[in-house]
């Protein structure tokens, strides 16, 4: 499985919580510094009508650039059919440089 990698790739952790987020986000920027390159309430997408004040200030997205790290996170929402399990609160991310080196690990690690 020979893979031509054009620029650096990168593995990044994507957390699930229920409900604090942000807390745990601003915990983790003062311990490792960096600062918030994205940060997206649920009540900022157009779908927000449909949920209560306090889903809506939730976090839809969140990502923590710091050197050398990126932290991705999200809110779970109840309301929305999400239950935080143990187990199910995170995702690993492969930034892949090509939509062949994408397949290539996607198949390999299959």
């Amino acid at each position: 499985m020979n893979i031509k990698i054009t620029t650096m790739r990168s593995i990044n952790p994507y957390l699930n919580f229920n409900g604090n987020t942000e807390a745990a986000f601003n915990f983790y920027r003062s311990v490792l510094g960096g600062t918030f390159t994205v940060l997206q309430r649920f009540k900022d997408v157009p779908e927000s009508g449909k949920m209560s004040e306090d889903d809506g200030m939730k976090i839809m997205h969140i990502t923590l650039t710091a050197p050398g790290i990126i932290l991705m996170a999200t809110d779970l929402l109840e309301s929305f059919g999400h239950k935080l399990i143990p187990g199910n609160n995170y995702t690993i991310n492969i930034n892949a440089s090509s939509r062949e080196e994408a397949t290539t690990l996607f198949n390999g690690l299959s």
